[in-house]
């Protein structure tokens, strides 16, 4: 069994962590009865943006760190269903190890 370590939780939408043998993920929890469109993880440092795509309700996605941008802070960005943007901070810095 997997043993997985909680780094940062934003309003039970996302959870940050590793688990044992692989390297860090991103777990993006929709657990609204609305999907959330336009989910894009952005690095802040080199300014790169990777697109998820849409999160149906009460469903969540694994997204695994991108560790060729070294040493960089993460944002997610996505909209919900009002049409409004989002931007939350779910990693201030991180490192390959």
């Amino acid at each position: 069994m997997k043993k997985i370590i909680p780094v940062l939780a934003l309003s039970g939408l996302l959870l940050v962590g590793c688990g044992k043998d692989e390297k860090g993920f991103i777990v993006i929890k929709n657990e609204t009865d609305s999907p959330l469109t336009n989910v894009t993880i952005h690095y802040a440092s080199p300014k790169v943006d990777e697109v998820v795509g849409t999160i149906n309700p009460k469903s969540s996605y694994k997204y695994p760190i991108n560790y060729t941008y070294n040493e960089t802070a993460i944002d997610l960005i996505y909209i919900d269903k009002n049409q409004k943007n989002h931007n939350k901070n779910c990693c201030w810095i991180f490192s390959k190890i």
